[in-house]
């Protein structure tokens, strides 16, 4: 049974990163920040931020030609992570 959590107890950053790599996870394709910013309702400076964090931990990539964004292989790592030790 899942726990109801109160606002006071959710952490808003966390929720957006989150937020961001869920749309990322959900586009088959590279997407870029004012989609981005569209989607999520967020503004550019968080998103930046977000991104930033992000890519320095590996989490996503951005392409060198344009500057879209996809996920990168640490996003992967964890997937495989967690389907190992469900086996």
């Amino acid at each position: 049974m899942e726990k109801k959590v109160l606002k006071k107890e959710k952490i808003k950053s966390i929720e957006k990163a989150l937020d961001l790599l869920e749309l990322l996870s959900d586009n088959k394709k590279e997407i870029g920040i004012t989609e981005i910013s569209r989607e999520l309702y967020m503004g550019f400076s968080t998103i930046h931020r977000i991104l930033t964090t992000l890519k320095y931990r590996g989490y996503i990539v951005q392409n060198h030609k344009h500057p879209n964004i996809c996920l990168g292989l640490n996003y992967l790592f964890l997937v495989v992570k967690f389907k190992t030790r469900q086996i």
